[in-house]
Formats: C-alpha cells, sequence, structure tokens
C-alpha cells in the first residue's frame, strides 16, 4: 500500500519494527504499542470487567515489521510550504 506523510523524509527506504495492539478508543483499528497504551488498555479491561463483561481479556501486542521505500517527494498542492513523502508500504508481518 502507500501512504502520504508530512515532511521530506531524508532516507530512502528502511524497516518500521514496532509492536502493534488493538485500539481500545477507536476499535477496529491498530496502534503502536507503548507503555502508556498498554496501561491504558489494561484499564479499559479492568473497567468493561467491572462493568460484568467477565470473560473480556486483553490481547498483548503483536510484533510487527514493515518495509516502506520512497516512491517521491512532493509539496502538497503544489505549495513549498506543505512537503510532503509518498512511500510504497509492504507489511512482513
Amino acid at each position: 500500500y502507500q501512504a502520504l506523510v508530512c515532511g521530506h523524509v531524508n532516507v530512502d527506504e528502511g524497516v518500521i519494527d514496532l509492536p502493534l495492539q488493538r485500539d481500545h478508543e477507536r476499535p477496529p483499528f491498530m496502534r503502536v504499542s507503548t507503555p502508556s497504551s498498554e496501561q491504558a488498555a489494561a484499564q479499559a479491561v479492568h473497567d468493561l470487567q467491572h462493568h460484568g463483561y467477565k470473560k473480556l481479556i486483553r490481547k498483548r501486542p503483536k510484533q510487527s515489521s514493515t518495509e516502506w521505500s520512497v516512491i517521491s517527494r512532493e509539496y502538497l498542492n503544489d505549495n513549498s510550504d506543505l512537503p510532503v513523502t509518498r512511500l510504497a508500504l509492504t507489511p512482513i508481518t
């Protein structure tokens, strides 16, 4: 897939290697797992269990790797104040 990101990325290719978890605030989306997001997810599960959801369990983050490469460096709407980079992304895991 492709992504349009803010700014001009200085490197031509790379790998994003970060764990992912369910975004409990915006299901069904996923998000990068951080200590604070893990704590918030644990609290959400605890709160729901307290309100009668007995079988609800917290899922652990999953490892995720995505290769990316620059397709082009552009300016949004031909405005030199708005640099963007178009990336090709290939999920590995």
